[in-house]
């Protein structure tokens, strides 16, 4: 009979174990899709969380827990944020996720309880003479704009230094005569639309891209150009004039260097500006020139354009003390070689890898 005793109370221990073990053990990650391109990938669970990168549409990503509107996610060993509205998770892979963090929050760890603190003599207590303490003035010694951190853009309901940069320059542009609170609120809101509209912009009621920038005179702190396509044989070979300078940013390497359009009627016929555009490009190929191809972005006048080159000087030049015995071909979408006068499939794959690439 005691050993009956002692078999039924192991199985009653082992049955409870049983319940509470999952609630501790390691999450589970759950593969997830971003739905759309350009999703922030945040390094915390809020939107004023800093911008680690961006996804694009298709991305695969582990999910490990939920955090109010986002999910915590591992993507390329790089753990962060991002909202949950963009994640697409299987249904029951979203059950299960949701059933597993309502249990952690249910299951709570037996606490030690704390060592008995030993009398000690009270001390005489102070009179209260407690004065408070003054309130830091937002706008001391700020009298210029220019004298204010440009911010990143902002809308009504964010808080936070984006929006108290935004209510001092307001303030001294006499549009906003509120509390600088750091809160976008309906104060601040009116205040953006009346500048919006006595500067002749787009009346949005946001510290959009533009507002910021005639607002401080600069892009907003966030900004990023859009990389575009350009048709070269659709008005593409028009955009960038002869005798053009522009800037060139390797893909890869994320290094810059001046040029100039020399000539070329089936792609882009490109200068190095100078002996240093030179000496980068050569480093680029590792010391040697060569006729790889390399996607690039192409910036000029505000605009960034999709485009691949290669790192072989030859033909003509203008510029001649570049250190560069000739000139090197910009290829863009559609562009053909000069001699086979051809579609290059090379420089076409390395346009469309630009095209996934940011300035």
């Amino acid at each position: 009979m005691p050993r009956l005793r002692c078999l039924c109370l192991a199985l009653v221990i082992v049955s409870l174990f049983s319940l509470i073990i999952p609630a501790y053990s390691a999450s589970k990650n759950y593969t997830g899709t971003i739905v759309r391109d350009r999703i922030i990938f945040r390094a915390g669970p809020s939107t004023e969380s800093e911008c680690l990168m961006r996804f694009k549409k298709g991305d695969k990503v582990a999910v490990s827990s939920i955090s109010g509107d986002f999910y915590q996610v591992t993507f390329n060993r790089i753990k962060g944020y991002v909202m949950r509205k963009f994640v697409n998770l299987s249904d029951p892979d979203r059950k299960a996720l949701e059933k597993t963090v309502k249990l952690q929050k249910t299951v709570k760890p037996t606490k030690t309880p704390a060592p008995k603190k030993t009398a000690t003599p009270k001390a005489t207590p102070k009179p209260n003479k407690a004065t408070p303490k003054p309130t830091k003035d937002p706008m001391k010694g700020i009298t210029k704009v220019s004298q204010i951190k440009v911010p990143a853009t902002s809308k009504k309901g964010n808080s936070g230094n984006n929006v108290l940069a935004l209510q001092q320059a307001l303030r001294i542009k006499k549009f906003y005569k509120g509390d600088i609170n750091s809160k976008f609120d309906n104060q601040t809101l009116q205040a953006v639309l009346a500048f919006q509209k006595a500067n002749k912009l787009k009346e949005t009621g946001e510290a959009d891209f533009d507002t910021i920038q005639k607002l401080f005179g600069q892009k907003a702190a966030n900004f990023k150009y859009k990389t575009e396509k350009l048709d070269w044989f659709n008005g593409g070979s028009k955009v960038i004039p002869r005798g053009a300078t522009f800037t060139v940013k390797d893909v890869l390497t994320g290094k810059t260097f001046k040029c100039k359009h020399l000539y070329g009627s089936n792609h882009m016929d490109t200068e190095p500006l100078n002996s240093t555009a030179t000496e980068t490009i050569k480093k680029l190929y590792g010391g040697k020139w060569s006729w790889a191809r390399r996607a690039v972005l192409v910036m000029y006048k505000g605009h960034v354009y999709a485009g691949s080159m290669n790192g072989m000087p030859h033909g003509n030049c203008k510029i001649k003390t570049n250190q560069f015995d000739g000139h090197f071909c910009i290829h863009f979408s559609g562009s053909m070689t000069h001699e086979s006068k051809k579609v290059d499939s090379a420089h076409q794959n390395a346009v469309k890898r630009a095209l996934r690439a940011t300035w």
